[in-house]
C-alpha cells in the first residue's frame, strides 16, 4: 500500500512540475521506478503544446499506461522527434497490438521517422506490417525487408 502512495506522489510531483514549467526528466524517472502506476492523470499531456511535455508523456504511457493512447498520439502527431519518441517507446515494451495502425508511416516523408517506423515493427516481431516495402522504389529495402519476413516465417514454422 506505501508503494502505491510513492507511486501517486511521483505522478502528482510530474503534473505539478508541468504546471509551473519547471519539467525535467527526474520527474519521468521517478514514475518508471515503480511497476503499479495510475498514468490517467498524465494522458492529459499527450497533447500538450510543449513537444517536451509530450515525449514525457510518452514515455510513461508506453511504459506503464495504455499503448493505445500513444499510438493515437501518434497517428496525430506533427513533431519529428516525439513521433522518433512514441516509435522508440513502444519497441521498448515490444507492443505490438494495434501497430497496424501505424503502418502509414512506413511510407513517410521523413527518412528518420520511416527508419524508426520500420525498425518497431521489426523488433515487435510485426512483419505483416512490412509487406508494402515488398512494393518499394529501393531495392535493397525490398530485399532486407524479404529476408526479414522470410526469416521470421521460418521462426514462426518451426515453432
Amino acid at each position: 500500500m506505501a508503494l502505491s502512495r510513492f507511486a501517486e506522489r511521483a505522478v502528482e510531483s510530474f503534473i505539478e512540475a508541468i504546471r509551473v514549467g519547471h519539467i525535467k526528466y527526474i520527474y519521468v524517472r521517478n514514475i518508471l521506478k515503480y511497476e503499479d502506476v495510475d498514468t490517467t492523470p498524465i494522458e492529459q499531456f499527450l497533447n500538450d503544446a510543449d513537444p517536451r511535455v509530450r515525449s514525457y508523456a510518452v514515455e510513461i504511457i508506453a511504459a506503464r499506461g495504455d499503448h493505445n493512447k500513444v499510438i493515437d498520439r501518434a497517428l496525430v502527431e506533427k513533431e519529428k522527434e516525439v513521433l522518433l519518441a512514441i516509435f522508440r517507446k513502444l519497441t521498448d515494451r515490444g507492443r505490438g497490438n494495434n501497430l497496424e495502425r501505424l503502418v502509414d508511416f512506413i511510407d513517410h516523408e521523413d527518412s528518420a521517422v520511416r527508419f524508426e517506423s520500420i525498425m518497431m515493427f521489426k523488433k515487435c516481431g510485426r512483419a505483416d506490417c512490412l509487406f508494402t516495402l515488398l512494393f518499394d522504389s529501393d531495392d535493397g529495402l525490398v530485399y532486407r525487408t524479404r529476408r526479414y519476413i522470410e526469416e521470421q516465417n521460418a521462426k514462426e514454422n518451426s515453432t
